[in-house]
């Protein structure tokens, strides 16, 4: 008979980020597990967790009679829908779902009861619904971050600077008025040819960018 499993599943959204202390507030917490399966670098609210890379694995590791350990419902799935598929899919494999926030515990296996399943049903429908709140609520939250940002303190959405400046670009003018060939303009100021290009063929683009990087 194979030896029950335990696994804990985390996420982070950016590979710079680091899952380990999501770790480490479940085995404080007094929860074990045997691995960890951790994706890193994958948007929540993007990718389904099907999709993503350890979330495969992890599924496949487990079965009958093994517990999936997770810092909250929210690691399961991008929205609402995706989170209860998910949990339900862990469920109907026999398979335990404990959360470290709130240490919830969803029981899985043939020898739960009836009423156990229609409580986990219940839970589902119930957290997932909230989960999908808290992300819409977050995301609310930051455009509107964003936004007065953007009116407030524009010059942190300027983008990426330009290659020239307001003297660079008079260079290049002259230098396309002597119909000078664009391979020396872009040797001589440095720029590629494809922007001593556009600078010639868009020069509100180029004006555009001179005034938004001159304040």
């Amino acid at each position: 008979m194979r030896k029950s499993r335990r696994a804990f599943y985390g996420r982070t959204s950016t590979e710079g980020q680091t899952a380990a202390y999501q770790e480490i507030m479940a085995e404080a917490e007094g929860f074990e597990f045997d691995q960890a399966f951790i994706d890193a670098g994958v948007s929540g609210v993007k990718v389904p967790f099907q999709e993503r890379p350890r979330a495969r694995r992890l599924f496949d590791y487990l079965g009958e009679g093994d517990e999936l350990i997770i810092r909250a419902i929210d690691r399961l799935g991008r929205d609402a829908a995706d989170v209860g598929d998910t949990m339900r899919a862990f469920l109907a494999k026999g398979i335990t779902i404990k959360t470290v926030i709130g240490k919830l515990v969803f029981k899985a296996g043939s020898d739960i009861s009836t009423m156990e399943r229609m409580q986990n049903e219940l839970f589902i429908v119930l957290l997932s619904h909230f989960a999908q709140i808290e992300v819409e609520a977050r995301s609310a939250a930051q455009a509107a971050g964003i936004k007065w940002t953007k009116e407030n303190q524009p010059q942190k959405y300027r983008g990426k600077a330009p290659s020239f400046d307001a003297e660079k670009l008079a260079e290049v003018r002259r230098m396309i008025a002597e119909e000078l060939p664009m391979a020396h303009i872009a040797k001589a100021t440095g720029l590629q040819r494809g922007t001593v290009y556009r600078i010639k063929d868009e020069p509100e683009w180029a004006d555009g960018l001179v005034r938004k990087w001159r304040g």
